[in-house]
C-alpha cells in the first residue's frame, strides 16, 4: 500500500470522526437527561461511586470532561459518549476497510453504524455504553492486526485493553468466546505457550487497576458511595453486581419464566431492521453470504460476536417481549445493550457493497446511511431536551425550605443528586433514598444524625426506618414523597396529601386541612415552568413519556383522600 493511498485512508477516517462529532454535538442534551444518566453526571463530577459495578473508568474519564471550560456540566459529560460514539465510527470503518480493502466499504459501515437509532441515541447522553462500544470496536480491531501480523506484542496490548474494557462494562466477556475462536483458527500454538499466558494475564490485571479507585475512593465517603465498597466483601459485592444478582439485567423480572425465544429472535431481527432501514437490512444479509463465502473464519468470528452481544443477551436477560405493556420498557432498556451487535452488523453491510464491483453502482449503497440520518434525526435529537431538568426543578418548586424529601423513582432521586451536588439547588432539602436500604441508611444517618434518636443496626427493615424518620420528623418539618412509593405508605393514607408532583405527610388531616391544601395544591400547578413542553416528548422515547406519565399520574390523584394504587417502577 502506498504512503499516498494510506493518507488517504487516514484522512477519511478524520473526516468520518469529525463529521460525526459534529452531528452528535448539533443533537447533544444540553443538560441532565432521565434516570441512570443523571447519576453517572453526578458520580462524575463529584468523584463518587455508581451503581454497581461502580465504572470506574466512566467516572474518572467523566471527571476529565468535567474541566471543559464551556457548557454546563451536564453538557460536558454527555459530550463523553459523543467522543467515544465518533472513535467507535472511526474504529468501524478501519475495522471494515481492514477486512475489505475498499474504502467505500469502510465508509459505508461507518456510517451507517453512526447513524443507526440505537446507536446516535445514546452518543447524545451520558451513559457507558458508548464507551463500552469503543473497548469493542478497539478490541476487535487489534485482533484482526494480530492475526495479520502474528505479533505477539499485539496480543498483550489486547490484553490490557480488555481488562481496561471491563473496568466500564461487564459485557465485553460476551466476545471472548469470539475472541478465542479467532485466536484459535488463527495460529493454535497461542494457547500452549505458557509464558505467553503469564504476560498476557499480567496486562490484563493491569488493566484492571482502575478497580482501585472504588475502595480509595469509598474510604472518603463521597456523597455517592453507593455500596460503600471500602472494604473486601462490599468491593466484591459491588463488583459482582450481588444486588442485582450478578449477570442478570434486571432483578425485577428475575421471576418471569423463560420468555418465548421466537419472540425474542423476531424482536431481534426487527432492531437491526430498525436501526438500519431495510436497505441496510439486505446490505448486511449480502454481505453476511460473501463474508462466509470469501473468509469463513473471519465469519465466524463476527458471527460469534453478533450473536452473544445481541440474541444471547437477549435470552439472557429473559425480558418478557412477548407482553406488549413492557415492550416500550424493554426496548429502552435492552436496546442500549446491543451496540456491539450493531457494529458487527454495519461491518456487513460494509462487506456487502464490494458485491458490486462498479465503484459508480457502489456509491448508489452511501444512501443506506443517508436514509438513516434523514429518518432517524428528530427521535434521535436531544438538543432541547429538557423534561428531566423540568420536572426537577418543578418538584423542588413543590418543597419547602428545610424538608424531607423521600424518593424513588431513578429520574426523580438521581435527579435531585445532581441538581443539589453538580448544580447546587436546594441543598436545603434532605432527599432521603428509600429504595437502596441496604447501604444508603448508613450514610443517610452518617450525613444527618439527627433523622432518627435509634442506630442503623436497630433496624429491622428498611419500612422500619423510613417510619422512625416520619415520625421523628414530622412535628418539626415538611415531609414529602415521590409519587414512585405509596405501597410503602399505606398506613399513613389519610395523612398523605397531593402537593403537586409529590405527596406532602400532613399533621392534621382533617376535612377543612385538606381542602386547604387541594387550594395550595391547585396554585402550585399554575406555577410550573417547561423549557421543554410535555406536548413535544416523542412517543418513541420511553424515557420522556414516563416523565410525561408522571405528570399526568400526579394530576390524576389530585384531590383523592386515599393513597392511589401505582405500580412499582
Amino acid at each position: 500500500m502506498t504512503n499516498t493511498r494510506v493518507r488517504a485512508d487516514n484522512l477519511v477516517g478524520l473526516l468520518l470522526f469529525l463529521g460525526t462529532f459534529i452531528v452528535y454535538i448539533k443533537t447533544l442534551c444540553p443538560t441532565v437527561p432521565p434516570r441512570d444518566s443523571a447519576e453517572l453526571i453526578t458520580v462524575a463530577y463529584t468523584l463518587g461511586i455508581a451503581h454497581p459495578p461502580g465504572y470506574p473508568l466512566f467516572t474518572l474519564l467523566g471527571k476529565l470532561f468535567t474541566f471543559i471550560p464551556f457548557g454546563s456540566i451536564a453538557w460536558r459529560v454527555n459530550l463523553l459518549s459523543a467522543f467515544f460514539a465518533s472513535l467507535t465510527v472511526w474504529l468501524t470503518y478501519l475495522i471494515s476497510l481492514k477486512l475489505t480493502r475498499n474504502i467505500i466499504a469502510g465508509v459505508l459501515s461507518a456510517l451507517a453504524l453512526a447513524f443507526s437509532l440505537f446507536f446516535w441515541k445514546l452518543a447524545v447522553v451520558a451513559e457507558v455504553f458508548q464507551l463500552n462500544a469503543f473497548f469493542a470496536a478497539l478490541l476487535i480491531y487489534i485482533i484482526i492486526i494480530w492475526a495479520e501480523k502474528r505479533e505477539i506484542r499485539f496480543l498483550y496490548l489486547f490484553s490490557f485493553i480488555y481488562g481496561l474494557g471491563l473496568t466500564n462494562h461487564h459485557t465485553l466477556i460476551l466476545l471472548a468466546p469470539g475472541f478465542a475462536y479467532y485466536v484459535w483458527v488463527n495460529d493454535r500454538t497461542v494457547f500452549f505457550k505458557l509464558g505467553n499466558w503469564g504476560i498476557m494475564a499480567g496486562c490484563f490485571a493491569l488493566g484492571l487497576l482502575p478497580y482501585i479507585y472504588l475502595p480509595i475512593r469509598s474510604l472518603q465517603n463521597p456523597y455517592i458511595d453507593w455500596g460503600n465498597p471500602e472494604n473486601l466483601k462490599n468491593f466484591i459485592n459491588v463488583v459482582t453486581r450481588k444486588q442485582y444478582g450478578g449477570m442478570r439485567l434486571d432483578p425485577n423480572f428475575k421471576n418471569m419464566p423463560f420468555s418465548n425465544p421466537f419472540v425474542q429472535v423476531k424482536v431481534f431481527v426487527y432492531w437491526i431492521y430498525q436501526n438500519f432501514t431495510i436497505l441496510g437490512l439486505v446490505a448486511g444479509i449480502l454481505g453476511i453470504i460473501k463474508n462466509i463465502r470469501n473468509n469463513i473464519r473471519v465469519f465466524g468470528f463476527l458471527i460469534s460476536v453478533f450473536l452473544m452481544t445481541g440474541l444471547a443477551f437477549m435470552l439472557l436477560a429473559n425480558y418478557p417481549l412477548e407482553r406488549e405493556l413492557f415492550y416500550p420498557y424493554i426496548t429502552a432498556i435492552l436496546g442500549r445493550f446491543m451496540l456491539p451487535a450493531l457494529l458487527i452488523f454495519a461491518i456487513w453491510i460494509g462487506i456487502g457493497v464490494t458485491c458490486v464491483s462498479n465503484k459508480k453502482a457502489a456509491l448508489l449503497f452511501l444512501i443506506i446511511p443517508l436514509l438513516s440520518l434523514t429518518l432517524h434525526y428528530k427521535e434521535a435529537d436531544r438538543s432541547r431536551y429538557y423534561f428531566a431538568e423540568d420536572v426537577l426543578n418543578n418538584i423542588f418548586l413543590s418543597i419547602k425550605p428545610n424538608s424531607i424529601l423521600f424518593a424513588s423513582g431513578d429520574t426523580t432521586l438521581f435527579g435531585c443528586w445532581y441538581m443539589q451536588q453538580v448544580r447546587g439547588v436546594r441543598k436545603d432539602i434532605k432527599v432521603i433514598s428509600s429504595k437502596q436500604y441496604d447501604w444508603r441508611a448508613a450514610q443517610i444517618l452518617k450525613r444527618w444524625p439527627n433523622l432518627t434518636k435509634r442506630k442503623i443496626d436497630s433496624y429491622k427493615s428498611e419500612y422500619e426506618f423510613i417510619d422512625d424518620i416520619i415520625k421523628n420528623n414530622l412535628n418539626k418539618a415538611r415531609v414529602y414523597s415521590d409519587l414512585y412509593q405509596p405501597y410503602k405508605f399505606k398506613k399513613y393514607g389519610k395523612h398523605l396529601a397531593p402537593n403537586g408532583l409529590i405527596f406532602e405527610f400532613i399533621t392534621n388531616p382533617s376535612r377543612q386541612a385538606k381542602k386547604r391544601h387541594m387550594l395550595k395544591n391547585n396554585y402550585l400547578w399554575g406555577q410550573y415552568r417547561f423549557k421543554s413542553p410535555l406536548s413535544t416528548a416523542n412517543p418513541n422515547d420511553y424515557f420522556s413519556v414516563e416523565i410525561v406519565d408522571y405528570y399526568k399520574m400526579a394530576k390524576m390523584i389530585s384531590g383523592r383522600l386515599t393513597t392511589p394504587s401505582v405500580p412499582r417502577p
